[in-house]
This record gives C-alpha cells, structure tokens and sequence, in this order.
C-alpha cells in the first residue's frame, strides 16, 4: 500500500520585479525642487476669510452650550479676494 505524504516545504517565490514606472522621475530641470523645499507664503492672512471669521464671532461660539447668534453682513466683494 503507497502512503501520501503533503508536501510539506515550498519553495519561495520570488519577489516580482519593480514595475517600470515605480522608480523616482528623473528631474528634467536641475535648477526647480521637485519637492517641498521652502514654506510657502499664500497671503492668506491678508485675504477676506480672517476678516469675515472675525466678523462672524457671534455665530461661530467657542462654547458648545452657547446658543450661536444670527449674524448679516453686507459688504463689497472684489475679484481679488481669493
């Protein structure tokens, strides 16, 4: 009578290889970061959000058991307030 025995030990496969695009692109003009190298400064304190967030206290409470208030603002509005 033949036994079976499993096979109990496999060989490893093989990682695959890297795909072709997996690797770093290859900077095509050395003088621009391809990176986050510097902070950059977006002029965002001067915009119109940290003027109206002001404004808009009275609805926006730091306590949650505040009632928040109705706040109505009418103000002008450039195409430079981005």
């Amino acid at each position: 009578m033949t036994t079976f025995t499993p096979h109990t030990h496999r060989t490893p496969t093989p990682p695959p290889p890297p795909h072709p695009h997996a690797h770093p692109p290859t900077p095509t003009h050395t003088d621009v970061s391809q990176r986050c190298v510097e902070k950059q400064d977006h002029g965002l304190q001067e915009g119109l959000d940290p003027i109206l967030i002001h404004m808009c206290k009275p609805a926006l409470p730091d306590d949650v058991k505040k009632t928040p208030k109705h706040v109505y603002l009418q103000l002008e509005v450039r195409n430079t307030h981005r």
